[in-house]
């Protein structure tokens, strides 16, 4: 009897552990940036816990710069997270090193996610599917803008954007805005962000569609190229030295939300910046990048995916489709963090606040008619467009004209070879 009563104290004691044992997933990212993980994400991994009681996420967070080595080093060393969020432009890298499992499996196996694959624009989805099999879900989109302050503008005694203005409506615009503040306009430095504004100016892509050589040397190109470097020459936009230097001083924020720049070619993703608490510029809209020789609104964004040898794929496809679910994606976009790649919920997108007014005319609207992926991001682009930022910082800077920085991007990048794997 006392021996009964011993194992059954010590079952007793078992069960519990067993009853209430947890699946620990680790998730590499990036959002405990102050203005993503105190508006959205903290209430979301706090919710999707309470409703999956069973699975404890731990969050590995890294600079968002170096999440690329992060979970390349991980991977190799035989510890791999288990979810990782992955920008659409290294996506092509990681499926190329087999660092991402094929999510098709657990969409077979849950026709509910699945049938919201239709729900997400056709761009965002391209970005992570290879051969047919989708290696990431798209969670957000991350569509391009211009950027205006009202009172600036109403300073320089010039009505607003329009929804149907043109680029030189934008360079004639940033002149006057010349003439009431230290600069009037800047772009956005970085090749993926800078494609749009530049495509509207006449450049055309990067690489051809063979991947074999670049497009930088063709007249248009240099024609656009110079537009956008006369107006760091003319002291329009800052140079990219200047640009560094205001960023810096706008403190955590962007120049254009510190008040320092009057209008500003920027992500969607800047809206989360002028909803943070303290921010000077109040006053503010945005619009469409304008009408120009080529209409392109670059499609790009975050998709969560599960690691190679993750010992917890369930759980880890349990965390991915949770941010896929109306109320996540909505809440997301009303806390003014994230912005949906769910179709059906763009209209609804908008922060709360209304701000900024034509949302829907700058994001959502143009990622419909012109949403578009980079055909050049696969394996190899990461070092291509290293050696042309570079070069184009050159020209930014003032040290040579468009002619030259095109033949210089050239010699840069003729020894490295782009892997088409689409």
């Amino acid at each position: 009897m006392k021996k009964l009563i011993v194992i059954m104290s010590l079952v007793l004691l078992v069960l519990p552990s067993i009853a209430f044992s947890k699946t620990k997933i680790t998730f590499l990212n990036f959002f405990n940036a102050p203005e993503l993980w105190e508006p959205f994400f903290k209430k979301a991994f706090e919710e999707f816990e309470k409703a999956n009681p069973d699975i404890e996420v731990e969050h590995i967070f890294t600079p968002y710069g170096e999440m690329r080595q992060k979970l390349i080093t991980m991977v190799a060393g035989g510890t791999p997270p288990d979810v990782v969020s992955v920008p659409s432009d290294v996506a092509p890298e990681y499926i190329s090193r087999g660092l991402l499992l094929p999510l098709d499996p657990y969409l077979k196996k849950y026709p509910e996610i699945r049938n919201k694959l239709n729900d997400i624009y056709p761009s965002r989805v391209q970005a992570y599917k290879v051969k047919g099999q989708l290696y990431a879900f798209p969670i957000d989109i991350g569509p391009d803008g211009i950027y205006y302050n009202k009172d600036e503008f109403d300073k320089a005694g010039l009505k607003y954007p329009t929804v149907d203005w043109t680029v030189d409506d934008l360079l004639n615009m940033a002149r006057k805005l010349k003439a009431v503040s230290k600069y009037g306009f800047t772009f956005d430095r970085s090749l993926h962000r800078l494609y749009t504004i530049y495509s509207a100016l006449g450049g055309l892509p990067y690489y051809d569609t063979k991947l074999t050589k670049t497009q930088f040397s063709h007249p248009s190109s240099i024609k656009a190229l110079q537009i956008l470097a006369d107006l760091c020459r003319e002291g329009i936009a800052p140079t990219a030295a200047e640009l560094t230097t205001i960023t810096q001083q706008a403190a955590g924020t962007l120049p254009f939300a510190a008040g320092i720049i009057p209008m500003q070619h920027m992500w969607i993703g800047a809206i989360s910046y002028l909803h943070k608490p303290g921010v000077p510029v109040k006053n503010w809209d945005t619009a469409p990048i304008p009408k120009g020789v080529r209409q392109v609104q670059i499609s790009s964004g975050q998709g969560f995916a599960i690691v190679k040898g993750t010992k917890n794929p369930e759980a880890a496809f349990k965390v991915i489709s949770w941010f896929i679910k109306d109320e996540t994606q909505i809440a997301m976009a009303k806390a003014g963090v994230w912005f949906p790649a769910r179709i059906s919920l763009g209209p609804i997108a908008q922060p709360e606040d209304k701000k900024p007014e034509h949302f829907k005319e700058t994001f959502i609207d143009t990622m419909v008619k012109y949403g578009f992926r980079p055909y050049w991001y696969v394996p190899g682009w990461a070092e291509v467009n290293q050696k042309i930022s570079s070069v184009l910082e050159g020209l930014w800077n003032g040290r040579y004209d468009a002619r030259e920085a095109a033949r210089r991007i050239e010699e840069e990048v003729k020894g490295i070879k782009l892997t088409p794997i689409f």
